[in-house]
């Protein structure tokens, strides 16, 4: 017995493969737009899994890219103050100041006047040593919202002396303790407290792809990030020598600053003294823009290689998710031209009405 097929499952059967050819066809057209192999999870799953990680990956490398160029202005900021001081203020100005100053011929009066002017540029490295950097202090270590560097007076054995301070410790009476921190005598309105801790120690980490681990008491290990600090007490020195002088190059200017403000040529030879004494203390802060500027130049290798492996994880991201534009061109078409004869075949299969007669 021979089935009967109804002008109305002629007309569904149509519908249907007409609707799926212009869903593909629709399909197709997007994956060309967008590029994309697919447009919703639920579509490729376990593609869709693996493009999750090489977004992580990416936004990784971003925030990484990020903090080298933070790390790259702080240390390009830093390295500018402490030309200032060792440069600018020191090698042209103190120096020969302290050189005039030792020589017998510069009378009461001149000597008074190197006083004066190398007191003002004492003052002159505390402003430079005090550069914000992004709403920080650079040179203050972790205390980054405190002034690091002033000059506090105080009064010892009946004369007022100017001491340079730290985050409020005489940078002369720094020294370093047996538990490996450092120790020295606050100043605070002229009142004297010694075996204080030195504000400000420690690490200001940041993650540039080194592989970030935190050990079993959530800190973070030092040899997995890069440490960004800038101690301004190591750099331009602490404590003093077997001879009793400032190691801080900012002190050494203030005292030969006070011996010269005596006006008295008998203190031409002390005053002869800083010439070397200064000479030291600025070698260690051009030691330390030697320092910031390889570590710049670490920072570039880490730069170029977060640059390769983004390269890399393009090239990944787009063999999960990108679509072969060459061949969804090709189905696009082709779909079409199926899609055009479905159109001509409902010419002939579906039925006329009355208006196709008007």
């Amino acid at each position: 017995m021979a089935m009967r097929i109804t002008q109305s499952q002629i007309n569904r059967l149509y519908l249907r493969n007409n609707r799926m050819t212009m869903k593909n066809m629709n399909d197709a057209y997007t994956r060309i737009i967008t590029q994309n192999q697919y447009t919703r999870t639920s579509e490729n799953p376990l593609n869709s899994e693996k493009a999750m990680t090489i977004r992580k990956g990416l936004r990784d490398l971003d925030i990484w890219d990020d903090n080298i160029s933070t790390a790259h202005e702080l240390f390009t900021t830093a390295e500018q103050s402490l030309t200032q001081v060792a440069s600018n203020l020191f090698a042209t100005r103190v120096k020969p100041l302290l050189v005039q100053g030792s020589t017998t011929t510069v009378g009461s009066v001149g000597m008074m006047a190197v006083g004066t002017e190398l007191g003002q540029i004492a003052h002159e490295m505390v402003d430079a040593m005090n550069a914000d950097f992004n709403d920080r202090q650079m040179f203050g270590g972790l205390s980054q919202d405190k002034t690091p560097f002033t000059i506090e007076d105080v009064e010892r054995d009946g004369e007022m002396l100017q001491r340079v301070c730290y985050n409020g410790i005489d940078m002369d009476t720094i020294t370093k303790g047996a538990d490996g921190l450092y120790y020295g005598t606050q100043i605070a309105d002229g009142v004297e407290t010694p075996d204080t801790l030195v504000p400000g120690q420690g690490q200001v980490l940041l993650d540039i792809g080194l592989g970030i681990d935190f050990d079993a008491d959530l800190n973070v290990d030092p040899n997995t990030a890069f440490d960004t600090a800038l101690h301004g007490f190591e750099i331009v020195g602490f404590g003093t020598d077997d001879e009793g002088y400032s190691k801080n190059l900012i002190q050494l200017t203030l005292d030969a600053a006070h011996v010269a403000s005596k006006g008295d040529v008998l203190h031409v030879e002390e005053l002869a003294a800083y010439i070397d004494k200064t000479d030291d203390a600025a070698t260690n802060i051009r030691t330390t823009i030697t320092e910031l500027g390889v570590r710049y130049n670490s920072l570039d290798y880490y730069l170029s290689k977060n640059e390769d492996a983004r390269f890399a994880l393009w090239e990944r991201q787009n063999t999960v998710e990108g679509s072969d534009i060459e061949k969804e061109i090709t189905e696009y078409y082709a779909v079409q031209a199926a899609y055009d004869a479905t159109l001509k075949m409902g010419a002939n299969v579906l039925p006329r009405s009355i208006f196709d007669f008007i």
